[in-house]
């Protein structure tokens, strides 16, 4: 399920690569919807966490088993991509 999701081609949460649908989008400042992240990242205009890229990973190695993929598939995944998303590029 992990090697699917194409970065590139699929609209994902610029935080946690999640694939962005309608349902899941976060909320900006104005309470209209955000483009770039999911409501589990974003909310209000903000991070609902203000975590590190290296907690993100491991958070996300955390919620593999509901992915359907090893914790060690989650987070190999997740050291490859999100460092390339727009919340941690530096």
């Amino acid at each position: 399920m992990i090697e699917k999701l194409n970065v590139d081609e699929e609209k994902i949460c610029q935080s946690c690569g999640m694939p962005l649908t309608n349902d899941v989008l976060g909320t900006n400042t104005d309470g209209t919807l955000s483009d770039y992240y999911c409501k589990y990242c974003f909310e209000n205009g903000n991070f609902i966490e203000d975590i590190t890229l290296e907690e993100a990973i491991l958070s996300i190695g955390d919620m593999a088993e509901q992915a359907g993929v090893t914790k060690e598939e989650a987070i190999g995944y997740a050291s490859r991509h999100l460092p390339d998303l727009m919340r941690w590029k530096k």
